[in-house]
């Protein structure tokens, strides 16, 4: 075959482009998750992801047809009932999914499809089709076919599945040393040069990618654009920075796969009444370093004494 040598360059070049684009946390998907077939009122939704998951005595099967917010569970290392309705790209909160509910023999109970996190009864007996059949009914994994039809839905699945149970789950790759090692140690930089009001420190610990998003720049017409330090001014510029960073003052371990990190601490939140708070950030690691890519926190109860306070 005949290759245009600028053809191939422009090729190459919208391949490392996309690379570049790609973001990081995205999670590899299970290998473990094996499912396919469609379901809907009319079997008009195509499945793309499913989980199994203890509930009690019980298992519940999920088939969805958007990707589940798998990254989810992991930053805050909890799988909740919650997480079962939360999925990627996910704007409008309109996710059609199908689930099924197995007693503890994997006897088929009920049934129910919903539109993402809106609740919806369930409904036992179907009209036709086999109902739940499995191959394989097993404490950690659970296989085999859904074929039923009822007045309000139906479905048509073939599935292989890892069972799993909510609260804590383990999230991938390494644990990180007591102090976080290199991300945790920047994260916590960070957060003491916000907090400190030390604008050169904090511009001085952003990466190349986040200064060009602070500072302005001239587009290829010489127009002036300009960042976010420039239309804000310092002061606000600041104050924007805490309302995004915690006042950590521990950070609590973690762990790292590849180029994504997640480090757990412990500090306070400064902005308006001061609470303790428990928290993970996702830290990215970029071709420049690393950078915070997202942060959650949880309220933590005061201790009455100032003194133990972080």
């Amino acid at each position: 075959m005949k290759i245009v040598p600028w053809r191939f360059f422009l090729f190459c070049s919208c391949l490392a482009l996309l690379a570049c684009g790609m973001d990081p946390t995205r999670l590899r998907p299970d290998p473990r998750v094996k499912a396919q077939g469609s379901f809907g009122t009319n079997n008009e939704w195509k499945l793309r992801d499913a989980v199994a998951v203890h509930d009690g005595d019980d298992i519940i099967l999920c088939f969805a047809r958007l990707w589940f917010d798998r990254e989810r569970w992991v930053l805050d290392a909890e799988l909740t009932s919650e997480d079962l309705g939360t999925f990627l790209r996910n704007e409008e909160d309109y996710a059609p999914a199908f689930e099924v509910k197995l007693d503890a023999q994997g006897r088929y109970l009920a049934h129910r499809l919903r539109y993402g996190g809106y609740g919806v009864k369930w409904v036992s007996g179907f009209d036709e089709g086999e109902g739940v059949v499995l191959s394989i009914h097993q404490q950690d994994r659970i296989a085999g076919t859904v074929r039923l039809r009822s007045a309000s839905s139906q479905a048509a699945i073939e599935f292989d599945l890892p069972v799993l149970a909510l609260g804590p789950i383990a999230r991938p790759g390494v644990p990180l040393p007591a102090d976080g090692g290199e991300p945790g140690r920047l994260l916590l930089a960070k957060s003491r040069a916000i907090h400190d009001g030390d604008l050169d420190r904090v511009l001085q610990l952003m990466s190349p990618r986040e200064r060009s998003s602070a500072f302005g720049r001239y587009d290829s017409n010489l127009d002036y654009n300009p960042g976010d330090l420039d239309m804000s001014g310092s002061s606000f510029f600041m104050f924007k920075q805490r309302l995004d960073m915690p006042d950590i003052a521990r950070i609590e371990g973690g762990s790292m796969d590849g180029d994504v990190a997640w480090v757990d601490f412990s500090g306070m939140d400064s902005i308006g009444i001061a609470e303790l708070l428990t928290g993970t950030a996702v830290m990215i690691r970029r071709r420049h370093g690393w950078e915070v890519g997202e942060i959650i926190t949880s309220d933590v109860e005061m201790p009455e004494d100032e003194e133990d306070w972080p």
